[in-house]
């Protein structure tokens, strides 16, 4: 074979959001000079990180359809024309109906991976849901998951599904006073002041909703500073919220930064109240940047790496959260410990790598 064995990846527009960052995590990491991945978008928009893609060798596949029974067919069309004897999914249920393609196209591995933990709603959520289950157990070759929650969900109670937890760069959730200053200085915060981060797309799972009501509650406390970041289908809605609340001096949305290890390292508390997640990369991120977190019941409790940074609250406790956000914070352990517990759990891009390469060799 001429040149590195291409993998296509399944996973739609490739924005910063959290099953593309680990994507693009394992990317950087993967040797090139023996595997190279494209993606696969549903849709003509481009999306946040394709042109680090394109600079490092992938490409960028558009598969065009209305529904999922069009693009799972044009996705078996394209399968046919190539050689690509790797197809990974990422999207959630409607990944079984595209790696069905690809076995149907002749696809010799076909992985299925579960990164959320909740179906869709609606009427016909529920019987979509056990036909893509069927599928995906007719079609894959191999099953994985980023958590628990996720792997319930996708795989039923499958047994023989890989666990391959969502990577970060460690290394570049190092402190960085630097950084602290500049960003702290960018938002107008006071040293004695606390960050309390939210970095999320801008959908309605995240629950923006209740960063309004924790910024109402602490409208007149300056020992806090709301920070959003992100950008998604409600980001014109919660910027007009945030104005006609008059919350403008407690929180501040900041829109899409592609400065994430920097913005970091200026806050002090993570918050994700979500509807419902997998295990989201954020949560790994900000115990490798040693924030204190404070997540809704919903998310996985996996994403605690027993740091003794994460703590868990029903998002209907409106007091509770807003007194986690005020209270005394506990020590934090130095990056060293940070770095090398993550590693242990096997949250290291580098090592992932490695045992994502061996996956690909079986």
């Amino acid at each position: 074979m001429n040149g590195p064995e291409r993998v296509l990846q399944i996973i739609g527009t490739m924005n910063r959001a959290g099953a593309e960052t680990f994507l693009m995590n394992l990317y950087r990491q993967i040797d090139r000079q023996r595997f190279q991945f494209d993606f696969v978008r549903f849709g003509s928009g481009a999306g946040d990180y394709d042109a680090e893609i394109m600079s490092l060798g992938g490409r960028i596949i558009e598969i065009k359809g209305g529904n999922i029974f069009m693009r799972a067919l044009n996705m078996w069309r394209y399968l046919r024309r190539q050689a690509y004897s790797v197809v990974h999914g990422h999207s959630g249920f409607s990944s079984a109906w595209f790696i069905a393609a690809a076995r149907l196209a002749g696809v010799r591995k076909r992985f299925l991976h579960s990164h959320n933990a909740t179906l869709r709603s609606g009427l016909l959520a529920r019987p979509y849901g056990i036909i893509s289950r069927l599928l995906g157990h007719w079609a894959q070759t191999r099953r994985l998951t980023c958590g628990e929650l996720a792997r319930v969900e996708l795989h039923g109670t499958s047994s023989d599904v890989i666990m391959f937890p969502n990577c970060v760069e460690l290394d570049a959730f190092a402190p960085d006073p630097t950084a602290r200053r500049k960003i702290r200085a960018e938002f107008r915060v006071a040293d004695t002041q606390r960050i309390i981060l939210h970095l999320a797309r801008l959908e309605p799972v995240k629950n923006h909703e209740m960063i309004l009501k924790l910024a109402e509650q602490l409208r007149n406390d300056d020992r806090v500073k709301f920070i959003t970041v992100g950008t998604g289908s409600r980001e014109k809605w919660f910027r007009k919220e945030i104005d006609r609340r008059g919350l403008s001096c407690r929180l501040t949305h900041a829109g899409l930064r592609g400065d994430v290890p920097q913005i970091l390292a200026a806050a002090d508390v993570m918050i994700l109240p979500s509807h419902h997640e997998g295990f989201p990369v954020v949560a790994v991120e900000s115990q490798a940047a040693g924030l204190h977190c404070v997540f809704g019941k919903a998310i996985d409790p996996g994403v605690d790496c027993g740091l003794g940074l994460v703590r868990f609250l029903d998002t209907g406790h409106l007091t509770e959260w807003t007194a986690a956000l005020v209270e005394d914070l506990p020590k934090v352990p130095p990056f060293e410990s940070r770095r090398t517990r993550l590693a242990s759990l096997n949250f290291d891009s580098g090592e992932a790598a490695r045992r994502y390469e061996n996956l690909l060799l079986e």
